[in-house]
């Protein structure tokens, strides 16, 4: 070959070297050239813009054509409650009712929430019993627990707070008795904070004379440590001075219902089982014996 044809030969090698990348790009699939050149960022953007059009959209407009039909006076809740409605496996459960039943030692909280629960299905937590059953358990905190209820002490609110909750939250009834509980105005905000506002307070009335006499007479059979002279004594001047705080406290709100405790079981169920929607009264006292038969005069 001559130089010159040489010089030619190389410069078209030279060439066929440089251009192959693109010929070959060229030839490729053209899916693979597409996942190549796409942008992570406008991916993520379809997907999100796929899901509103799929997902999103039909339910909200579902939500604003009933609220074009029922013009409500407070759309946007009129569409949170519709979207709730639409989705009940996240809408929150209705929140229980709970009623506070206060009354000092005695007073015969137990005895009228009994009736309760039978007449009306709601259930019935006493503050003092879920204490003793973690006592019983033997844990720890059941034995300070104990140590404070046989010197007459309130409970550090956090515990019974716990144990409140975790009973109502089990709780398939409409309603929940809380007895006994707050004893404490901090008790009373632990509550709210971790369960809810109650419904209102049931407050059993009752002089601290007749209150020991029923004590004194449960603790012959009862068998709770607390059921003695001592202790009683405790629980009242603990009862006056630290719940009956909680008692004005939510008087001052107007929540309190006050029932005369000294009356018969029955005369004071008669007033409870108004504020639960029926009226159960009292049974109707025997008729009294006749007088007997003056004797005959003598002849």
């Amino acid at each position: 070959w001559s130089r010159r044809e040489v010089e030619l030969s190389t410069r078209v090698q030279m060439a066929e070297v440089e251009t192959a990348p693109a010929a070959a790009a060229a030839a490729a699939p053209v899916e693979a050239v597409a996942e190549a050149e796409v942008d992570p960022r406008a991916a993520k953007q379809a997907a999100a813009k796929s899901y509103l059009q799929e997902k999103v959209q039909p339910v909200l407009s579902s939500a604003l054509a009933e609220v074009a039909k029922t013009t409500p006076d407070d759309p946007v809740q009129f569409v949170i409650d519709y979207l709730r409605e639409m989705n009940p496996i996240g809408k929150p459960p209705p929140p229980k009712k709970v009623v506070f039943v206060l009354g000092g030692p005695g007073s015969g909280k137990g005895t009228q929430c009994e009736r309760i629960v039978k007449d009306f299905g709601w259930d019935h937590f006493s503050a003092g019993d879920l204490l003793r059953a973690e006592v019983e358990s033997k844990s720890p905190e059941g034995k300070m627990i104990g140590d404070m209820i046989r010197n007459g002490q309130i409970v550090p609110g956090h515990i019974t707070v716990g144990l409140l909750k975790k009973a109502i939250e089990g709780s398939t009834a409409p309603g929940v008795l809380v007895d006994g509980f707050p004893r404490k105005i901090d008790q009373a905000g632990m509550f709210e904070s971790a369960v809810g506002p109650a419904e209102f307070v049931l407050f059993f009335d009752c002089p601290e004379e007749v209150m020991e006499a029923r004590l004194l007479e449960r603790g012959k059979t009862s068998g709770r440590s607390d059921d003695n002279i001592k202790s009683i004594k405790k629980r009242f001047k603990t009862f006056v001075d630290q719940s009956m705080p909680v008692v004005s406290y939510y008087a001052a709100k107007d929540m309190v219902h006050q029932v005369d405790a000294t009356m018969t079981i029955d005369q004071v169920y008669a007033r409870v089982s108004t504020l639960f929607g029926r009226e159960i009264p009292a049974p109707a006292a025997a008729p009294a014996p006749a007088p007997a038969a003056a004797p005959a005069p003598a002849p």
